[in-house]
């Protein structure tokens, strides 16, 4: 249940677009313990919502979602 918890937080944070649901769900802790580089969250109109990206070797995590999709589109 825990895992379907943190996707009911996912759904809700793309209807409302809180601030907590950063906070709470994608730490560098997280995205270092799930080994993901990038995370982004779209609107049903492909419309980027958030994104996080994680540098592994430095530790370093940015949440410039232009900068991110970017990256993944070159």
């Amino acid at each position: 249940t825990v895992d379907w918890a943190t996707w009911d937080d996912t759904y809700q944070f793309v209807l409302s677009q809180s601030p907590e649901y950063p906070k709470k769900n994608l730490s560098k802790e997280t995205l270092l313990h799930l080994n993901i580089d990038y995370f982004i969250l779209f609107d049903k109109n492909r419309t980027p919502l958030l994104g996080k990206a994680l540098n592994h070797e430095r530790s370093a995590m940015t949440d410039h979602i232009q900068d991110i999709v970017g990256a993944i589109s070159a």
